[in-house]
């Protein structure tokens, strides 16, 4: 009879969904049926169940065993069990809740043999009161679908359609340290493939003994065994659970940890991994509406939630949750410790491509969801979250020594996180991936990868949020401790973010990249860095950014070339790069856009240097308003500012500290209100910083340097308009401002601006005493306030300080002080009518240098013209400027009134009386008054060039007046000519190694056909009147063939070369020099042809011609300022050779010959500053005698040496000069030359189709210096 009675079991007081006997004694529970087809089967030793068939049985099982039982749908030890079913009535219970009483162990299962395919096991009902119960007594329970003991596992299932309880064994002995309750797919030892468990009703699985090991649902499992390199692989398995709860609980005992597992597929080599390889390959875990809870009593209950779980490796495993599922989730009744640990994949050795995708309302509580899992490599897994409530204080792709590829992405949901990562590992962990699209999230740290141990790296990860509601505390696209290399970082739309480091490390960060474009962001650095920080880049153009932003940062190495790019408003400090006890060095910041409030720095150094680090700043509405910073730092040199636009409140500094040198702002728009400093610095040095305007609004002060000792420093002022005040350099404290120059070119608006060259304070006038010695003393103070009192006497604020101008003209400036020299240039139109300088205060130029420059050909001024140079306006008197320096006083006497002629009276002769001779008393004469003569003074006449061609004099008249003297050619002019000499040998020496090596080569070794090259490189020096230095190399490659004795090539040519040419010229013939210097390079490009043919008595006639381009530069800084021209010319040229052979013995050769060599290039006219050119067209005509002596070393070697004269009877270039209308004096390369050489020709005795060629060339005389080349030839 069979009696079937729902019943519940109680733990503790609390009513569960299982059924235990309670009131009805066991024996009298009706007994275990098991039939086959209808057919019962007897039961055997233990409680056993098998069919006679191992396949295509149809087994039911109904009714009880409360001993326990094992029932197969089909065996066979020996054979493959397939097709088998076994169905398990709704309300069987086999086992009983008294573990300890249960003789045998509680197993179901389709099919068990060699291998086992397409078997199931079902549990189903319709009744959702019935429950189905299994125990695994003193042994384990089991429910399996199919198990191979030596083959493979496939397709078999175990479907669950009904409330089913699941008791663990109890322990019995040695049993108890391995006790197992599984539910398995397929088993097999080898292979389980495509098996699977599906869950679709409510299931407990419940432990019976606090010795209960663990409990495992898995659709596929491999236990390979270790002997013979075991192999164990499962694949394509899985569990599907759908609309049901699975509950972990306690019946029994105090156990400390539950554990459970859910795995689509598991592989491993039995006891010992290091033995054989397991793989877990494309299982997967799939959870539907599904609640996973564990009893309130366990203590520390684990559940695993593995798609593939692998001693060795998993790859492309998956789990899914989705629906309204709910994991350890508030509500559900599960124990307070429980931890959760859900992943894609985990394996020993390696995690590959497996995935966890979270979906819809799916509600998670656990420890970690983590894509693939290993402790050696994880790399492509991946994370994805689109739905649902996470609270999991660990989320990651991929997790193992390194990882690489691994990905986590959240596309919806809201999520609760300590710690995403897209790569987590010991070691590396490299191109990780962490993407957020949408969704609401509370996650303390984000980071692409991390890197955890002493020597690991972080690189090429990368983070992009692109939407969401997120409160995010940090955001590291490489964190590691030793390097965290190009990572990345994309901000679109954020939410709330604390501080955001693109790559962050003990010892290098260098190449990560952070975008940001929108997001409310405290902090952003893009590499953080213990030593070494460069290369990092920041931009920002949206969202807010409130604290800083730094491109790199280095604590004690160097931040080098970081850069940070911002074009939105932000309240931030900005810095390029910054170091603490590092160099600061060629970083930079650009902000195209927005509002800024906090200050701004190139580069930072707290305790060290900032150099070359630069700012840029420009767009329409890029509004600053705290300080600029090019550099700052211990000293700061070579660091810049550019502010091509926007509006500028904040004071700006090129350089600052202690020493600053070499620093520079440049402004060519925008409006700046505060003050400008090309370097500053307060108690130190400030040299060779400078400031230039080119355009906009200025109503600061302009300093190029400040500092206690400020010197040569420059302010170039091309355009704008500048109110305030303009210092070539100030000093502080009492310190020294010599050699500053302010330049000013153009037209910029300076009518309300006052130049100083140095500081605003005038040297108060000497004691009058002092004045009797011949001293230079301003007479008028513009400012009495300034005077120095005499008992503190000030340094000289005027000393070696210049203003100069360029190309302007009747330029406004209200005033000009504490110059010592004024360079003032005279622009191409100038007019005896025009100024330089118009000043709008009274000057007296008295103490001044005034010097005029005529940098550019001006053909409105002639001989006898009367220039002035400053002028006045609102009534400013302009007085002095006698140029005292060079007028000499030369008195000229005045008429003198003839002198009184004085006749002096007779004296009679008296004999000498008794009485004493009285002499009479004569009046004396009286002269006329002398008059002094006058003094006229004559200013000394003086030379300057006028443009580039020529000369003029000039004459200082005072009141910076000027008359103009006699123009004359400019000899310095000759240097411009070298350019053309020097493309004339240039061209010259391929013309040598054509019809020297060249020929050579193409006959040496003559066949149907070959191919020959030769290389020659030199150093020369030719004598040109002065001389002109050359290196260069020339090249020829070629094919040539033999008709007979007649052999001709084809070939191409090619060469470069640089040169520096140096004229001397006579003392005083040219101004402020007796020597210019210019340099440039040359090269060219031609094709030409080689004939040779033998002659009677071993004459020979050899020739070539050849035809190309060659092109030259020249740059010269000799012509006050830089003089420079491009040339490109036509040239062609050629040779006739007659040569005689005389053979003294088998190896020993003398070669003779003689050679005249011509080349030619064309005519061109070219412009230096606008002035004209004619370059004449230039030939070379060379004779050339020589003799070779060649010594056989061997069958493959031959040796060399020889001499030859050279005399070359042209080689000139011939210019003339447009606006000097003169012939300039033509420099060239005429004379006579010696050359001595040295070489060798190897053809090697295995590989004859080749040769090379190695010689060395030693000249003197027009031509000298040395050469070396290499030839070859390859015969086919």
């Amino acid at each position: 009879m069979k009696i079937q009675i729902p019943i519940t079991t109680i733990v503790g007081a609390k009513i569960t969904l299982s059924t235990l006997l309670l009131c009805i004694p066991i024996s009298s529970v009706a007994e275990l049926n098991v039939n086959n087809n209808g057919n019962a089967i007897s039961k055997g030793q233990g409680n056993t169940y098998k069919p006679t068939d191992q396949s295509n049985n149809n087994v039911t099982i109904t009714g009880n065993e409360p001993q326990g039982a094992e029932i197969y749908g089909g065996y066979s030890d020996s054979e493959e069990t397939k097709s088998n079913t076994i169905n398990v009535d709704p309300g069987t219970f086999i086992g009983n809740r008294y573990p300890n009483s249960q003789k045998n162990g509680g197993k179901v299962i389709g099919g068990k043999g060699t291998s086992s395919s397409n078997n199931k096991v079902e549990i189903k009902s319709s009744n959702t009161n019935s429950v189905t119960t299994i125990a695994g007594g003193v042994k384990n329970a089991e429910l399996m679908g199919g198990y191979a003991t030596t083959s493979e596992s496939k397709n078999n299932t175990v479907l669950i359609d009904n409330k089913t309880v699941f008791y663990g064994g109890y322990e019995q002995g040695y049993i108890a340290q391995h006790l197992k309750s599984n539910i398995y797919g397929g088993q097999s030892k080898s292979t389980a493939t495509s098996n699977k468990v599906e869950i679709k009703k409510d299931i407990e699985l419940t432990a019976t003994s606090d010795n209960q090991h663990q409990f495992k649902i898995a659709g596929g499992f491999v236990e390979a065994p270790n002997k013979n390199n075991g192999k164990a692989i499962s694949s394509n398995n899985s569990v599907i659970i759908t609309d049901a709860k699975l509950t972990a609980g306690l019946r029994f005992g105090n156990k400390l940890q539950h554990h459970t597992h859910i795995i689509g597929g598991e592989a491993s080599v039995f006891w010992n991994f290091d033995y054989g390889s397991a793989e877990a390959i494309g299982n997967m875990v799939n959870l539907t509406n599904v609640t996973i809870a564990t009893h309130s009593s366990l203590k520390n209950p684990i559940i695993d939630i593995f798609g593939g779980l692998s001693k060795d490796a998993t790859t492309d495993n998956v789990v899914t949750i989705k629906g309204n599922t709910k994991i350890n989730w508030d509500g559900s009744g599960s124990a307070s410790s429980t931890k959760i640990y859900i992943k894609g994949g985990n394996g020993y050795h390696q995690s590959n491509r497996n995935k966890v995708y979270i979906q819809d309302n799916s509600k998670i509580k656990a420890v970690e969801i983590i894509g693939g899992g290993s402790s050696q490599v994880a790399s492509e897994n991946l994370v994805i979250i689109s739905g649902g409530t996470i609270n999991v204080p660990t989320i990651g792709g991929g997790s193992a020594t390194n990882a690489t590829n691994n990905q986590v992405t959240i596309s919806g949901g809201k999520v609760t996180s300590s710690t995403i990562y897209g790569g987590n590992a010991n070691k590396s962990a490299n191109e990780n991936k962490v993407t957020i699209t949408e969704g609401t999230a509370n996650i303390a740290d984000i980071y692409g990868g991390k890197s955890i141990s002493n020597n690991s790296i972080a690189n090429k990860n990368s983070i992009t949020i692109s939407d969401g509601t997120l409160q995010v505390t940090n955001i590291y696209g490489g964190h590691s401790a030793k390097d965290a290399n190009e990572n990345s970082i994309q901000i679109s739309n954020g939410g709330n973010i604390n501080n955001i480091v693109g790559g962050h490390a003990q010892d290098h960060t260098n190449l990560n990249t952070i975008n940001i474009t929108g997001g409310t962001i405290q902090s952003v650095t893009g590499g953080n860095s213990g030593v070494v920080a460069s290369q990092n880049y920041v931009n920002v153009s949206g969202g807010v950014v409130e604290n800083y932003i730094i491109g790199g940062k280095s604590y004690s190495g160097s931040a080098t070339k970081n850069s940070v790019i911002v074009s939105t408003d932000t309240s931030a400090i900005i810095i390029g790069g910054q170091g603490t006890n590092a160099n600061a060095i060629e970083n930079s910041v650009t902000i195209s856009g927005g509002k800024v409030t906090n200050s701004i720095y190139g580069g930072k150094s707290t305790n060290s240097n900032a150099n070359k680090n630069s700012v840029i700043i420009s767009g329409d509405n890029t509004s600053i308003t705290d300080k600029i910073y090019g550099g700052e730092g211990i000293s700061a040199s070579e660091n810049r500012i550019e502010i091509s636009n926007g509006k500028i409140s904040g004071e700006i500094y090129g350089g600052y500290g202690t020493t600053v040198s070499k620093n520079s702002v440049t402004i060519s728009g925008g409006t700046v209100t505060s003050n400008i400093y090309g370097g500053k610095s307060l108690n130190g040095n400030s040299t060779e910083n400078s400031v230039n305007i080119s355009n906009g609004t200025i109503t600061g002060n302009i300093y190029g340097g400040y500092a206690k000792v400020a010197s040569k420093n420059v302010v170039a002022i091309s355009g704008g308009t500048i109110v305030g005040n303009i210092y070539g350099g100030y000093s502080s404290g009492g310190g020294s401002s010599t050699g500053n120059k302010i330049i000013i070119s153009g037209s910029p608006d300076l009518s309300n601006a006052t130049l100083y060259g140095a500081d605003g304070k005038i040297a108060a006038p000497p004691p009058i005493e002092q004045n009797l010695a011949p001293k230079r003393v301003r007479r008028a103070l513009a400012d009495p306030a300034d005077i120095q009192p005499l008992n503190d006497p000030p340094s000289d604020y005027k000393s070696g300080n210049t203003l100069a101008t360029q190309d302007s003209l009747n330029l406004k400036i209200k005033s000009i002080k504490n110059f010592s020299n004024l360079n003032l240039n005279i622009p191409r139109d100038m007019t005896t009518n025009d100024y330089i300088l118009i000043l709008g205060e009274d000057m007296d130029l008295s103490d001044l240098i005034i010097t005029p420059q005529f940098n550019a050909n001006n053909l409105n001024l002639n001989e006898g013209d009367t220039i002035t140079l400053i002028g006045g306006f609102d009534d400013a008197k302009i007085t002095g400027g006698d140029d005292a320096n060079s007028i000499i006083p030369i008195p000229i006497p005045a008429p003198q009134p003839a002198p009184i002629p004085v006749i002096p009276a007779p004296i009679p002769v008296i004999p000498a009386p008794a009485v004493p001779i009285v002499t009479p008393i004569i009046d004396p004469v009286i002269p006329a008054p002398i008059i002094p003569a006058p003094v006229v003074l004559v200013s000394e006449p003086k030379k300057t060039l006028f443009g580039v061609s020529q000369i003029i004099t000039y004459t200082s008249v005072g009141n910076s007046k000027f008359v103009l003297g006699k123009k004359e050619p400019n000899p310095g002019m000759k240097s411009f000519l070298e350019s053309g000499v020097a493309s004339i040998v240039s061209t010259n020496q391929a013309g040598d190694l054509a019809s020297n090596e060249g020929i050579k080569n193409m006959v040496s070794q003559a066949s149907s056909s070959n191919s020959f090259a030769a290389l020659s490189n030199g150093r020369f020096r030719y004598k040109t009147g002065s001389h002109i230095d050359i290196n260069g190399f020339s090249l020829i490659v070629g094919v040539s063939k033999e008709i007979e004795s007649f052999t001709y090539g084809i070939f191409m040519e090619a060469g470069n070369a640089n040169y520096n040419s140096y004229n001397d010229f006579a003392p005083n013939s040219i101004p402020n020099t007796n020597s210019i210097k210019g340099s440039g390079d040359t090269n060219y490009f031609g094709i030409g042809v080689l004939l040779n043919t033998k002659l009677a008595n071993n004459f020979y006639l050899d020739g070539s011609l050849r035809g190309g381009k060659v092109k030259s530069n020249y740059v010269s800084n000799d012509f006050n300022g830089v003089a420079s021209f491009d040339m490109g010319r036509n040239y062609f040229g050629g040779h006739i050779g007659l040569g005689r052979i005389f053979n003294i013995n088998d190896t020993n050769i003398i070669d003779l010959y003689s050679k005249i060599l011509y080349s030619e290039q064309g005519s061109k006219a070219v412009y230096i500053r606008d002035e004209g050119f004619e370059f004449d067209t230039a030939k070379s005509i060379r004779l050339s005698l020589g003799a070779r002596y060649n010594y056989e070393l061997n069958d493959g070697t031959n040796l060399y040496g020889g001499a030859a004269y050279e005399r070359e009877f042209d080689g000139k270039q011939k210019t003339y000069s447009i606006v000097a209308n003169a012939n300039i004096d033509a420099p060239g390369a005429s004379g006579d030359s010696a050359m001595l050489e040295i070489g060798a020709s190897i053809t090697p005795t295995n590989y004859k189709a080749f040769n090379a060629n190695f010689n060395l060339q030693l000249f003197t005389g027009v031509k000298s210096g040395i050469s070396g080349g290499l030839k070859a030839l390859y015969k086919f």
